[in-house]
C-alpha cells in the first residue's frame, strides 16, 4: 500500500512530528511504501532530513496555521486553494492520504483539501483541548472555525488515547453519531542496554550516587519548564543528593536561564540541547518528571517507561493516560512528599518494571502501525 503522511508543518520536534517518523518507519517495516508531505519552511528541514531515510519527502510552498496572524480563522479554504493542495498529494499517487493535525485548529485548509479527494483518507488529531480551554486569544472565533471544518470533514477522525475521543465528540457538539477510532501512540522498543550505566551517567555529567531526575521536551509554555524548576527547588530541600537535567530547547530558553540563576539552582540543574538520540541517555536517570500542563499522548512518557524509568507527572496529564499506565505512574503536585517518594526506591523500581512491561506489550510502533494499516485497508475496501 502507498501511504502519504501529510504534516500540518508546525515544526520538526513536536510530538506530532515524532509520530510521523515513528509511524512511517513502522509502516515501512511492515512492507508498505510511505512518503512525507511537508512545507518548504526551514523549520521542517529537520523532519524532512530524518524522514528521508524512511521514504520519499514531498515538499511544497505551504503556510502553517500559526504563520497567519489570524491563526487560521480567515485562512483560505476555497476551491482553488484546496485543489492546489490536493494536486500536490495526488502527484505521488497514494492509495491513502493520512493527515496529521497537532490540534483542533491547525491545518484546516488541509482538512478541506482532503474532501476533494476521491481516494481514501483519514486524519489524526493529537491535542483535542479547545482554544477556549487553552486560554488562547480570540478563542471563540478559533473554536468556531475549527468546529465547522471538523464537522465538514468526510473522512475518519482518529485520536491517540481513550480520553481524546469523548473530548472531540464534546467539541464537535454534532447531532450525528460519529465514529472516532482510537489508535494509541507507540514507540520503537529499545533493546536491553548492555552499556555500563556508570559510563552513561558520566557522559550525562551526573555525580556518582546522586538521584538523577530528567525531563525531555521543548522549552515551551505547554511543557511548563519553569514548573520543573519549582519542583527542583523543593526536591533539593528534601533530597540534597538530587540533581536535574532538562533535555530540549525552545522559545523559553532565556526565561529558563534567568529562573535557574534566580533560584540558585545552577549547581544541580543543567539543560542539554535536543539531539536525535536523546532517549538513549534516559537509562542514566532515576526518575522521569513530566511537568507539562496538557498533552495528546506523550511520546516522552512512553519512551521513559520503555527505558525503565518511574514516571511522575501533573494530574491533568496523568488523568489522560490509558488506565493501565495510570496505575504504574505517579501524580505530583505542590503537596508531594518528595522525601518519602524518593526514599521508597523499591516502589519506584516496581512501578518502572510494570510500566516497561506494559509499554513493550501494548505501546510499540509496530502495534500502532498495524492498527493504522487496518484502518487504511478498511477505507480502501469501502471506497
Amino acid at each position: 500500500m502507498r501511504i502519504l503522511l501529510v504534516s500540518s508543518s508546525s515544526g520538526s520536534r513536536g510530538g506530532g512530528e515524532i509520530f510521523l517518523l515513528y509511524l512511517g518507519e513502522a509502516l515501512r517495516a511492515a512492507g508498505h511504501t510511505v512518503a512525507l508531505w511537508a512545507s518548504r519552511h526551514p523549520r521542517m528541514d529537520e523532519l524532512a532530513r530524518r524522514f528521508a531515510g524512511i521514504g520519499e519527502v514531498v515538499r511544497v510552498d505551504y503556510r502553517n496555521t500559526y504563520d497567519h496572524w489570524h491563526r487560521g480563522v480567515l485562512a483560505s479554504t476555497g476551491e482553488k486553494n484546496s485543489q492546489r493542495i490536493a494536486d500536490s498529494w495526488l502527484g505521488w499517487r497514494p492509495d491513502v492520504v493520512h493527515l496529521n493535525k497537532q490540534n483542533l485548529e491547525d491545518g484546516l485548509d488541509l482538512l478541506a483539501a482532503t474532501n476533494t479527494l476521491a481516494l481514501p483518507h483519514l486524519c489524526t488529531v493529537h491535542i483535542t483541548q479547545s482554544a477556549r480551554f487553552l486560554g488562547a486569544r480570540f478563542a471563540g472565533w478559533r473554536d468556531a472555525a475549527a468546529r465547522r471544518a471538523l464537522r465538514a470533514y468526510r473522512g475518519l477522525l482518529v485520536v491517540t488515547a481513550p480520553a481524546r475521543a469523548p473530548e472531540l465528540q464534546a467539541f464537535l457538539t454534532d447531532v450525528r453519531a460519529r465514529e472516532i477510532p482510537i489508535v494509541t501512540n507507540g514507540v520503537p522498543l529499545q533493546n536491553a542496554s548492555t552499556s555500563d550505566r556508570s559510563a552513561l551517567r558520566a557522559r550525562e555529567n551526573l555525580r556518582a550516587g546522586s538521584f538523577a531526575i530528567v525531563a525531555l521536551g521543548r522549552l515551551e509554555p505547554q511543557k511548563q519548564p519553569l514548573r520543573f524548576l519549582d519542583y527542583a527547588a523543593r526536591i533539593r530541600l528534601a533530597c540534597p543528593e538530587a540533581e536535574f537535567r532538562w533535555i530540549g530547547s525552545g522559545r523559553m530558553t532565556e526565561e529558563w536561564e534567568d529562573a535557574v540563576a534566580r533560584k540558585k539552582l545552577g549547581g544541580i540543574v543543567q539543560r542539554i540541547d535536543w539531539h536525535d538520540d536523546a532517549r538513549a541517555s534516559l537509562p542514566a536517570y532515576d526518575l522521569f518528571l513530566h511537568p507539562a500542563a496538557y498533552e495528546g499522548f506523550s511520546f516522552a512518557i512512553l519512551e521513559a517507561m520503555d527505558a525503565g524509568l518511574p514516571c511522575a507527572m501533573e494530574a491533568p496529564v496523568h488523568a489522560q493516560l490509558p488506565a493501565a499506565l495510570r496505575d504504574v505512574s505517579l501524580v505530583v503536585n505542590d503537596a508531594t512528599d518528595w522525601a518519602a517518594l524518593i526514599r521508597d526506591r523499591a516502589r519506584l523500581a516496581e512501578l518502572a518494571r510494570r510500566a516497561q512491561s506494559i509499554v513493550r506489550e501494548h505501546y510499540s510502533t509496530a502495534a500502532m502501525a498495524a492498527a493504522y494499516a487496518q484502518l487504511y485497508a478498511k477505507l480502501c475496501r469501502a471506497s
